[in-house]
């Protein structure tokens, strides 16, 4: 049976002067998702600014115009939480910083925000170099590898290093990898996208291999926070302050630590790696921009800040515009609301889709195209609040966005100082849309060592 219609289409015509309002079938919406998500999203903006529909039976709202994804996003407590679909990846997550709504994520954020005060940036800059510089130690002189892998790794490598204070082998690195593989293949599956909740005790192997990704990710987890525990060393690290933390309700739990280290161990390094991917792929293909980058590099002392390094970020900015690791927000209203002027009933989910806003060339000139200097050059027009959002926007906007910006800086910088690449192939693997755009296959790179010994 088709959902309810959460908006009368002719009254919000004449309640969102300016913003084109439309109502598409469920059936349509579904067709379009299944066949090929990215480029439904994509081609959103020709169907209308502000989509209602329903997608499998789950009245649906999808933003298409950055205007009422900013009122949305940056819309006081009490009216949006995290949507049902969302909420389901509590089994991995908990209920930390992620996940958490209301007072216990005013708590959890207060807690957490002397873990990403400015004055840490210097310790976690040393920690990122030294842990780049070792990665490039291991790669061949000449040869050819996984980017999606090998970023992955090395991202995992600082983040537990900057945030939990130790070492991870590569053993449980792997574990960590596919142990996250396996909770994007069920929030990607058929099961996963259902508006329902499946028994987690049905013998089918997305459901088993998801448990079993879960029980590793414990595992890992529960052994970084033991070995914290057991520790005399008072650390600086995110996890040492979480042990420590204590406010008028006291500390937190060994539930919450847990929450929190999960969410910041996955949160924490995915959407770095996939950044740093997708900006190693299209340098790969583009030799003026990979010589820029070099000569930006080669000019810089190998202690340099990621301040030195401006074409870098722009690089990076630049992925993450084109491929944004976070291709969909939704949000879903506790209580009936008019957004743009648009009334929504209570229940609706509301998805704000980077992927869709990011590749609008209203808002970006050759939006399908890898433009860094689109981010520095002062010809390019500033897009408008809400059409660019890699990291959210608004009080929930990513508590760790100017770790990962200054991570992928220092990273991609120590890559080019050691190393010079080209893409194997032409185009990307196949994106597979879960909690994060990952690529189906290997990102395939020819590596070669820019200045090797003589």
């Amino acid at each position: 049976m088709t959902a309810r219609c959460p908006v009368d289409h002719t009254a919000a015509k004449a309640q969102a002067p300016g913003l084109r309002v439309v109502h598409r079938s469920a059936l349509r919406t579904g067709l379009a998702l299944v066949r090929d998500p990215f480029r439904a999203l994509e081609t959103l903006p020709s169907t209308g600014d502000i989509v209602v529909t329903s997608v499998f039976g789950q009245p649906t709202v999808v933003l298409a115009h950055p205007a009422p994804v900013a009122e949305m996003l940056r819309e006081g407590r009490g009216t949006w939480i995290k949507d049902r679909l969302t909420q389901r990846t509590a089994d991995v997550f908990g209920r930390g910083l992620l996940l958490s709504e209301g007072d216990a994520w005013r708590r959890q954020r207060r807690l957490l925000n002397p873990g990403f005060a400015t004055a840490r940036y210097d310790a976690y800059a040393d920690t990122m170099r030294a842990r780049t510089a070792a990665a490039m130690a291991r790669w061949p002189a000449r040869g050819t590898l996984d980017a999606a892998a090998e970023m992955a790794r090395l991202t995992l490598d600082v983040a537990v290093r900057t945030l939990f204070g130790a070492d991870i082998a590569d053993r449980d690195a792997d574990r960590v990898a596919e142990a996250f593989a396996a909770v994007s293949d069920f929030v990607a599956s058929p099961i996963g996208l259902l508006p329902f909740d499946v028994p987690r005790w049905l013998p089918l192997p997305v459901i088993r291999r998801y448990a079993r990704a879960i029980a590793e990710l414990d595992a890992v987890v529960g052994a970084l926070v033991r070995a914290r525990r057991a520790s005399d060393a008072p650390g600086e690290d995110l996890l040492a302050m979480l042990l420590a933390a204590r406010d008028e309700a006291g500390g937190l739990s060994d539930a919450e630590v847990r929450d929190q280290a999960v969410t910041f161990l996955l949160a924490g390094h995915e959407t770095t790696a996939l950044g740093l991917t997708f900006a190693l792929f299209e340098l790969g293909r583009r030799p003026d921009l990979k010589a820029r980058l070099h000569a930006e590099t080669d000019a810089a002392p190998s202690d340099a800040g990621h301040e030195a390094f401006p074409f870098a970020a722009a690089v990076f900015e630049e992925s993450l515009r084109l491929y944004p690791p976070a291709f969909a927000l939704s949000r879903e209203n506790v209580q009936d609301v008019v957004l743009a002027g648009v009334p929504i009933a209570k229940g609706t989910v509301v998805v704000a889709p980077p992927w869709t806003l990011h590749r609008d060339p209203r808002w970006f000139t050759d939006p399908l195209s890898f433009h860094p200097d689109r981010w520095s050059s002062p010809e390019h027009a500033v897009p408008p609040l809400g059409a660019y959002l890699p990291f959210g926007l608004g009080p929930r906007k990513c508590i760790g966005s100017r770790f990962a910006m200054i991570e992928a800086v220092l990273l991609l910088t120590g890559i080019a100082r050691s190393h010079d690449w080209t893409s194997v192939d032409d185009t990307l693997p196949p994106l597979q849309p879960a909690i994060t755009c990952r690529t189906k296959g290997a990102v395939r790179l020819d590596v070669r060592v820019r200045h090797p010994s003589a």
